[in-house]
């Protein structure tokens, strides 16, 4: 299925996933214990920096200096900025230098959509160089429905909540375009990703002829601005080949590269 004919409803014979609850959360969530690593959170909003690059050698790396990166980060000091903390058993982040609630489902899933994308080697790792953000949509008509007259922030919250939610990941992004024909070529193929709130599995959407990025979907671009990346501190976790990895989440970290 191309981004021309992609819906929000489950075409076909595809059903809808009922996921597991995959210890993405506490139970002072509610939810099954495990992917909530209790770790401090007590630094205070950062400054925004949009703007300054995080990489000045350039924007292309080898698959070989990417992991090395990807490593001294992992375990170095956390280079995401504003991450989602949780403060008196809600989930909280910054978004438009103002705090909002973070629903936990809402982290949940996408929690599932990075593991499953590293299952699926549509990502290799989640951090800047690769695997960072994703862009949300909602149908235009329940926008216009549903979020008229909300401030950017009050409609930020109600799209969390929203099962109708999809997650556009544009990933390898800083791996330079292979030979086709490679193998590595067939993994870059896998960097467009649509990804669903509502249960269903992740899609891979075809590379478009004579580009790298997947067109937007047929819906409404939607705040809010989700980055996130993998940190041995990182406030939730996932599994991925039998080790453990912890991420955290951010709606307030404004810059790209």
């Amino acid at each position: 299925m191309n981004a021309e004919n992609m819906s929000t409803e489950n075409g076909g014979d595809d059903e809808p996933r009922s996921l597991p609850r995959r210890k993405f959360l506490s139970q002072a969530l509610g939810l099954a214990a495990g992917a909530l690593i209790p770790v401090a959170m007590t630094e205070s909003w950062a400054q925004e920096t949009e703007g300054v690059p995080m990489y000045p050698e350039g924007w292309f790396f080898t698959p070989e200096a990417i992991a090395k990166i990807y490593d001294q980060e992992y375990h170095g000091e956390r280079r995401l900025q504003n991450v989602i903390r949780m403060e008196g058993g809600v989930l909280r982040g910054l978004s438009y230098r103002s705090e909002i609630a973070v629903p936990p489902r809402f982290i949940e899933q996408m929690c599932a959509h990075c593991s499953d994308m590293l299952a699926a080697g549509a990502a290799a790792y989640l951090f800047r160089l690769d695997a960072f953000h994703n862009h949300l949509h909602l149908p235009a008509e329940v926008v216009q429905s549903d979020h008229q007259g909300l401030s950017i922030n009050a409609a930020s919250e109600k799209a969390m909540r929203d099962p109708r939610l999809v997650a556009l990941y544009h990933n390898y992004e800083h791996t330079p375009i292979p030979p086709k024909g490679t193998p590595l070529y067939e993994v870059y193929k896998k960097r467009n990703v649509a990804a669903y709130f509502d249960g269903r599995p992740i899609e891979i959407l075809p590379l478009p002829e004579g580009k790298t990025t997947a067109a937007d979907l047929p819906m409404q671009t939607v705040n809010p601005d989700v980055k996130f990346a993998a940190h041995k501190n990182g406030l939730f976790s996932i599994s991925h080949k039998g080790e453990t990895i912890r991420l955290d989440f951010s709606l307030g970290d404004q810059r790209y590269y």
